[in-house]
């Protein structure tokens, strides 16, 4: 599971966690809620089916440092990833953290190899998803210790891409 936080121009803001993610649907909790968003294909986007049948095209876009800006329903939200579900490293740094990917893609390039020193912001892999290419970046700072993909790879969201400790 993926915990998120949202927070909207507004300055109000919600934990989200991600607990399954298929082709047709994705369940969030969101507070005391479970929402089942249905994915619906739209020529060569992907939109959300909402609760009510409404229908909604995210238009997500990089920002500078971590997390990702998105309009969704005229609405423009930034999500930040609080945690993945796995197990966190202890203090001294040591433990196998992964970078997922956000989205269904193929990777265009990888921008690491294993050893290289990242730091948190820094572009790991360049994934296409929706024709568009996205910067994904690291969650944390360390030691690259394995990269899953490689170029021309199709992943899955939430496919790991990049192990470090």
């Amino acid at each position: 599971m993926r915990r998120w936080l949202i927070e909207g121009r507004g300055g109000d803001s919600l934990e989200a966690v991600v607990r399954k993610v298929t082709p047709d649907y994705v369940e969030v909790d969101v507070g005391e809620s479970t929402v089942r968003l249905g994915i619906a294909r739209t020529g060569n986007s992907i939109a959300f089916v909402m609760p009510s049948g409404r229908v909604a095209v995210p238009v997500v876009g990089p920002r500078n440092g971590a997390g990702v800006d998105v309009l969704l329903d005229g609405r423009c939200l930034h999500l930040s990833e609080v945690g993945n579900g796995e197990a966190v490293s202890d203090s001294s740094g040591s433990g196998q953290r992964s970078i997922r990917s956000l989205m269904p893609g193929r990777v265009v390039k990888v921008l690491v190899s294993p050893g290289d020193e990242i730091v948190v912001g820094q572009g790991v892999v360049i994934l296409e998803a929706m024709k568009m290419e996205n910067e994904v970046k690291a969650t944390g700072a360390g030691k690259v210790a394995r990269v899953l993909v490689a170029e021309g790879d199709r992943v899955d969201a939430g496919a790991n891409m990049v192990e470090f400790e």
